[in-house]
């Protein structure tokens, strides 16, 4: 009995650790405020056909419109794929959608539009402009 009492107290530790490091994170990611954005790549209005074809300058911009307007939150997760394409880029876990605004260059930002979902992973709950990775 001591046994599976020390397993289990062991396995909630762990969880515990896990899921406060995983928030710590989250909280402290490289996120862009819309003013941020906005004031790096000024505004346009978004086109969810367009986004994937266009400059790197004009996605940052209606990336911005879009995370101003909030235009996918409360959004099924599947509605955002009809509309944009399947994600080609990722953060933290497949069940967060992620699209790149910029492509990674060596000695360069790499920014990406995440949508983050809600607890039963169907809705998008916020969406948010992030830097990815290493050059600062």
């Amino acid at each position: 009995m001591k046994k599976i009492t020390s397993a289990f107290f062991i396995l909630i530790t762990t969880m515990s650790i896990f899921t406060i490091a995983y928030s710590y994170s989250i909280a402290n990611e490289n996120f862009l405020t819309v003013k941020q954005a906005e004031k790096k790549w000024g505004i346009l209005s978004f086109d969810a056909k367009k986004f994937t074809m266009i400059s790197e300058e004009k996605k940052g911009a209606m990336a911005v419109d879009l995370v101003k307007h909030k235009k996918y939150v409360n959004s099924l997760r599947e509605d955002v794929i009809k509309e944009m394409g399947d994600p080609d880029s990722y953060f933290f876990s497949d069940t967060i959608l992620a699209y790149k605004i910029t492509r990674r260059e060596k000695n360069k930002e790499q920014w990406h539009l995440i949508f983050i979902p809600d607890d039963k992973l169907e809705r998008v709950k916020e969406v948010r402009i992030h830097k990815r990775c290493c050059y600062k």
